[in-house]
């Protein structure tokens, strides 16, 4: 489910809207969905806004920059050529006017020398040709201000970190120095400066750091406002300031005052996380180009911590006896105070059932922390089984931790049904989603356990949750058992006596739960693809021979894939794939893309190139034997959320739901955990890239959708 209202206050009914807004309206709203990660949303509205306003140039350049983002690098650079036709001076003119102004000067004027008159009368010809060449360019920066080329500097920026081109980043730092240069944007300098010394410009990087610390500093004496009464937007460009003046002050050998200005740029940050990550992005270049960046820097800038939470539910006697006794709330809550207060996490990620999950909960939030909320199944189950039975003041915490939290969704929205392997699906979430996370913010998760240590446990339940998880030196676990219950305070009637469920009452909706299913099916965790061919239904009845042909070739090239799929179903154009393992379903989506290429529509006798569209997605699906085939197949709503993907992602690339990609990150971690234990280096054979919330075909809801793509080596010279 997807807010109407975005954080930024953009009204995200207006994809909706058939009205169409002003054209500085389109492009601020455009810009901030971009900014908050929407790329989708953005690229819609763009999309949209240009049906309006086809001459807006920041529409065209937005929506470009979200191609690259989502990983379409060469449509991007499609979109932004005539842009960049109409925007960017070719300086050769200039220089050959230059040369020839100054050898026609010399002729005229050196009256000793006999130079013969076709050499002057040529000379001649070759200025005036050079000013007409001039004449016919736009001057740059008549119709495209600094903001703007800034932004296209970034589109390029974006697609040199998916290519590694030279050209890519060639461009990305010309577009960064004339935006520099027209509008003294510090933050487009700093990059200029950076981009200069990746391209091997020392020199000229050097130079034009000095000039943009220059800058820096006049700007900072005129700029008076206490931070405590600047605006969003004045404290973003503070921090780019300042950010900005610790990149040129590295660069120019000033460590002591580059940590003062990393210092002001952390204090200024905050909460915006995103800012802190791009910061350290640019010293990773920084270091990358050969230029010392001191720990203390580092440590100035550290991303936020990220902490997963797992633990029991209250004891209910004869009910729910794995949990912890409700006389030890209070001083398990003190236990769990202390180890945050020694993590100092900033961000959670936990469930919310009654007991340990709304203990954590509550203490991240009396420390003003992020707190993200993932449920296994609907809502008003998850309140029946995990919940109600401990009271109506559990249940009142409950709410009022949703309505607090920063994030609440769903591993899935569907019931419970009574299938408990729905709650090891939500481990796995907590742990892919907190991984994507912390990754993004270029650090790694802590688990902290509320566990008893015993060797029988729920499926699902902190047990199974720390065996799964890899990197034990980032594990702490609290034993129930150890906790004083006699810290001041304690509760020692547990639940609310009044309203406490008994066996029977938690019975009935388990039972009603139970009677919806059959005996000739389950309900298991499954990986699925749906892909399609576009362009097929421009084939004629003629061309059906070789369409089957191609479709064989494909087949032989996935047919050397190690892990065969549970179940291949094909239909025309379409192709429906189900396994266990998303690692695999990774590699064998990627495998059929690379297929598609190789095999070549036009090399197989279609008249058209083809392309194919590939989605991705995991979640609880009902396996049994198909009534009329008697051959395996699988059922659900899962199945038709796979298939709704499908219809709107980019030709030529692989798009995966977040539960698919948290489920992949989840067996990654313990696969680089294996192989590292081993001694060995586990290289990531793909990369998920966030691109944003993605509307789903057919009215199916919002989907937060994410790009995978092969991973690439850093070419420095490709």
């Amino acid at each position: 489910m997807v807010a109407r209202v975005s954080a930024s206050g953009i009204d995200r009914g207006l994809l909706q809207d058939s009205s169409p807004a002003d054209r500085a309206h389109y492009e601020h709203d455009v810009a901030s969905l971009f900014e908050e990660g929407d790329v989708f949303l953005a690229q819609d509205l763009a999309e949209r806004g240009l049906t309006h306003y086809p001459d807006s140039v920041r529409l065209k350049i937005i929506r470009a920059l979200a191609f690259a983002r989502t990983g379409a690098v060469d449509e991007a650079r499609d979109m932004l050529l005539p842009i960049l036709e109409g925007v960017l001076i070719d300086e050769r003119p200039y220089r050959q006017a230059h040369n020839a102004i100054k050898r026609v000067w010399k002729l005229a004027l050196d009256e000793a020398d006999s130079t013969d008159r076709r050499e002057l009368h040529s000379s001649i010809s070759t200025l005036a040709e050079a000013l007409e060449d001039v004449r016919g360019k736009k001057h740059l920066g008549q119709e495209v201000d600094a903001e703007t080329l800034e932004l296209l500097g970034q589109t390029h920026l974006e697609a040199w970190k998916s290519s590694h081109s030279q050209d890519d980043l060639k461009r990305a730092r010309d577009l960064f120095l004339t935006a520099f240069r027209t509008g003294r944007r510090p933050k487009a300098g700093g990059n200029a400066a950076l981009m200069s010394l990746l391209l091997d410009q020392k020199d000229f990087a050097l130079r034009l750091a000095r000039d943009v610390l220059l800058i820096c500093s006049e700007q900072q004496e005129h700029y008076t406002n206490p931070f405590e009464d600047q605006n969003d937007g004045e404290k973003a460009t503070a921090f780019w300031r300042s950010a900005t003046t610790g990149i040129a002050c590295l660069m120019l050998g000033k460590e002591r005052l580059a940590v003062l200005a990393y210092r002001q740029a952390a204090e200024l940050a905050g909460r915006r996380y995103s800012q802190i990550v791009m910061a350290r992005q640019q010293l990773d270049e920084l270091s990358s180009a050969g230029i010392t960046v001191p720990e203390s820097v580092w440590e100035i800038m550290q991303p936020p911590r990220v902490v997963v939470f797992t633990g029991p539910m209250l004891d209910n006697p004869g009910v729910q006896e794995n949990g912890f006794p409700p006389h030890i709330e209070n001083a398990l809550r003190a236990e769990i105070d202390e180890r945050l207060d020694h993590l100092t996490p900033q961000i959670g990620y936990c469930s919310a059932s009654a007991g340990a999950d709304l203990l954590f909960i509550e203490a991240m939030l009396e420390r003003a922390a992020e707190v993200n909320i993932i449920l296994p199944y609907d809502q008003e189950d998850f309140i029946r089984h995990n919940v109600r039975f401990a009271g109506s003041r559990w249940e009142m915490r409950f709410r009022n931790a949703l309505k607090l939290a920063n994030s609440v969704s769903y591993a899935t929205t569907e019931r419970f049904l009574g299938h408990d392997n729905l709650m090891r699906f939500m481990n796995q979430m907590l742990q892919g989603i907190s991984t994507l996370r912390a990754r993004f913010l270029d650090t790694a998760p802590y688990l902290l356990a509320v566990w008893d240590q015993e060797e029988g446990h729920l499926t699902g339940g902190a047990a199974e949750f720390i065996d799964q998880w890899a990197d034990i030196a980032r594990l702490q676990i609290i034993d129930p058992e150890m906790v004083d219950p006699g810290v001041p305070g304690g509760v020692p009637g547990g639940p609310d006596q009044q309203t406490l469920v008994t066996t029977d009452t938690i019975a009935a909706p388990l039972a009603e739960d139970m009677s919806l299913l059959t005996t000739s099916s389950g309900r298991v965790i499954k990986c699925m693809l749906f892909a399609d061919i576009k362009g097929f239904s421009g084939l004629g009845e003629e061309h059906i021979p070789s369409y089957i042909a191609f479709l064989q070739r494909l087949r032989a090239e996935l047919s050397q894939d190690q892990s065969p799929p549970d179940l291949v179903n094909t239909w025309g154009d379409a192709l429906f794939v189900v396994m266990d393992r998303a690692t695999d379903l990774a590699r064998y989506a990627l495998k059929l893309k690379e297929a598609v290429r190789k095999v070549g529509s036009r090399k197989a006798g279609l008249p058209r190139d083809l392309s194919i569209r590939i989605s991705l997605h995991a979640g609880p699906v009902f396996e049994t034997a198909d009534a009329f085939t008697g051959k395996p197949n699988f059922y659900g709503s899962h199945i038709n959320r796979a298939a709704r993907l499908e219809p709107v992602t980019v030709p030529g690339q692989v798009y995966a739901t977040q539960q698919f990609v948290a489920l992949l990150t989840a067996e990654e971690g313990a696969l680089r955990y294996d192989i590292e234990a081993d001694g060995g280096v586990y290289h990531a054979p793909h990369v998920c890239q966030y691109v944003g919330v993605l509307a789903l075909a057919k009215n199916f809801g919002s989907q937060p959708v994410y790009h995978i793509r092969e991973a690439t080596k850093d070419y420095k010279n490709s």
